[in-house]
């Protein structure tokens, strides 16, 4: 099976596969602060950046704010009130912006003004980030232009249904797990691309983690299950698509490659406490974090270990790369850069709290949040 991937679309761990990977200059040297933004709440909650020239910044907090700032100096351009807690990384298309709530809705808004466009209710607290998945033609296919066009909006609520909808707010499926999913989907992966086409009998499988610890691949046209991996801990880490396989992480310490097609496990490696964290994938590397304090680097097609950073607290941040350079937060406060070949510390910046969020690299800057309430840009 192959994973299609669509021109640029920004959302959590930077596009559909969930890898982490950003095309951009990183900060080589140590990071010096451009800005920070000030909420009132834990801001666990990943940002997206959008690209001038709207030159955005989007994310949420637990104080129940969804914010827009401005990417470059940090000022705010529009805030919406929900009515819980924001932990929800959002996804951003062409003209909407899209996250869930503690409220129990989905949240679908304007991307310039900020107005609201629809909501969707579930039953329970919407910790997982939306996948859009978008269906797109290259020149030459149908037309001498590029087509684009967003069909599908997927993600999990702690209700323990995995959802799908339109762009337009309407349910197109629903599958329901035995525990609360706050795992992100990831996909779709298929056999073609007309697969993805809502006419179509072709599988297009989105693959997302459960509390009740199984990563399960559901048809994403019809919520359908192809298979499901039983792990023997909850599975909150959000996999990742390369290689033919996710990778993902489970509260029993393992952090685990599985085949897309089949669902066959390709190899395991075991940490040395539970895996919340979400890995990033570039070229044959996989990187993750644990609560045991490692940000690991294995060998993807193998899980042998390259390296391992020890830091002073769990790790529930996920790690971004970018040109030759690995981000991650830790429980110490800290967001530390490492260099992606040999594992050693480049530099790091303290915060006054956990930093759970997931680093987000764009033009040379570093956006992340911190449970003190900010969201952090470092150049």
């Amino acid at each position: 099976m192959t994973f299609w991937e669509p021109p640029p679309l920004e959302m959590f761990r930077a596009n559909a596969a969930r890898n982490g990977y950003y095309p951009t200059r990183a900060v080589h040297s140590p990071g010096g602060l451009k800005w920070k933004f000030r909420t009132r709440g834990a801001v666990i909650s990943s940002p997206v950046v959008v690209a001038d020239p709207i030159g955005m910044v989007c994310f949420g907090s637990w104080d129940g704010a969804f914010y827009a700032l401005d990417a470059h100096i940090g000022a705010m351009k529009w805030r919406f009130a929900a009515s819980g807690g924001i932990v929800s990384s959002p996804a951003v298309d062409s003209t909407a912006a899209y996250f869930g709530s503690y409220d129990g809705y989905l949240y679908a808004m304007h991307l310039e003004t900020g107005k609201e466009l629809w909501r969707f209710k579930t039953t329970n607290a919407v910790a997982s980030s939306p996948l859009v998945t978008r269906l797109f033609f290259p020149a030459g296919v149908y037309s001498s232009f590029p087509m684009v066009r967003s069909l599908y909006l997927t993600f999990g609520s702690n209700d323990c249904s995995l959802y799908v909808l339109d762009t337009r707010g309407r349910l197109q499926s629903r599958f329901e797990t035995r525990q609360p999913i706050v795992s992100s989907p990831t996909g779709p992966v298929a056999a073609s691309l007309a697969a993805l086409a809502p006419e179509s009998p072709e599988l297009a499988v989105v693959a997302a983690g459960s509390r009740d610890g199984s990563l399960y691949a559901v048809d994403i046209k019809t919520g359908m299950e192809k298979w499901r991996f039983d792990t023997l801990g909850p599975v909150d880490s959000s996999p990742a698509a390369d290689h033919g396989a996710f990778y993902f992480g489970s509260g029993d310490y393992g952090f685990y490659a599985v085949d897309a097609a089949t669902g066959r496990q390709l190899w395991r490696f075991d940490s040395k406490n539970e895996v919340r964290s979400s890995p990033a994938l570039f070229e044959n590397t996989v990187l993750f974090g644990s609560s045991d304090g490692c940000l690991y680097a294995l060998d993807a097609r193998r899980g042998n270990l390259k390296w391992k950073l020890q830091t002073g607290g769990p790790i529930d941040s996920s790690p971004s790369v970018a040109d030759g350079v690995a981000y991650v937060g830790s429980d110490d406060g800290n967001l530390y850069a490492i260099d992606l070949k040999s594992g050693y510390e480049k530099w790091r910046f303290e915060t006054q709290g956990e930093v759970r969020s997931s680093p987000v690299v764009a033009d040379g800057v570093v956006y992340f949040g911190s449970n003190d309430g900010h969201l952090y840009a470092l150049s």
